[in-house]
């Protein structure tokens, strides 16, 4: 710990969803409309802040972390049941391709001033070594040099196994070690050795994530 401070506050950003597409016209049904219409109708991207967050960050001389989600293709990463779950839908419609010019122009830009990029393994990758290994390779691959951590996609975690993919593959730390519907650690992992093994930090008040009710979280 810097200074020999109690503790260190560590902004981090998962990168889900850069661009509205389909979320204007369902969050248009649930809520505000006419906002969510005009986003559609306009063309506008509201879900594009990466130079907003930089200019903030830069402007308050701090610097966080982004963490990019590699989610497989519904099609062609999943088996055909899993086709016309709606669950499955919502979490790959509207995916990105962080090998695609535009995301790929962002990483390089966000890396060369100083902020931290990271992995935000898929959905299912906590217990599919083989994939978090792909996903790895792939953002490493537009970077241009090796990542050190990230977090799950769904705070998922398989503990202590997800742990071992990942200090197997060379990462050195994970985010994902949380709730999304209480501050602080679970408390049946407080204690286990393998929580040592890593750097946490606490996604408490990560991006869309604030504790609000039950979701899945450490398994």
């Amino acid at each position: 710990m810097r200074d020999d401070h109690a503790f260190a506050l560590c902004l981090t950003h998962d990168v889900d969803r850069p661009f509205k597409t389909y979320q204007s016209i369902y969050y248009a049904l649930q809520e505000r409309p006419l906002y969510h219409l005009k986003t559609a109708i306009r063309r506008t991207n509201p879900y594009w802040q990466f130079d907003e967050i930089r200019s903030l960050e830069a402007e308050l001389g701090v610097r966080s972390a982004f963490y990019f989600l590699n989610e497989p293709h519904l099609f062609r990463g999943t088996s055909p049941r899993e086709w016309f779950r709606p669950a499955r839908w919502v979490q790959h419609i509207g995916s990105y391709d962080v090998e695609s010019p535009e995301i790929a122009d962002v990483i390089r830009c966000l890396d060369a001033n100083g902020w931290e990029i990271g992995l935000h393994g898929s959905f299912d990758s906590y217990r599919d070594k083989e994939r978090l290994r792909y996903e790895k390779d792939v953002l490493e691959n537009v970077l241009g040099h090796p990542i050190v951590g990230g977090r799950q996609h769904y705070l998922h975690l398989d503990v202590p196994e997800t742990w071992r993919y990942h200090d197997d593959l060379g990462l050195q730390y994970d985010a994902s070690l949380g709730s999304s519907h209480e501050y602080g650690f679970p408390a049946r992992v407080r204690t286990a050795p393998s929580v040592r093994r890593f750097v946490r930090r606490l996604p408490a008040d990560r991006d869309g994530n604030r504790p609000s009710g039950p979701r899945r979280g450490v398994r």
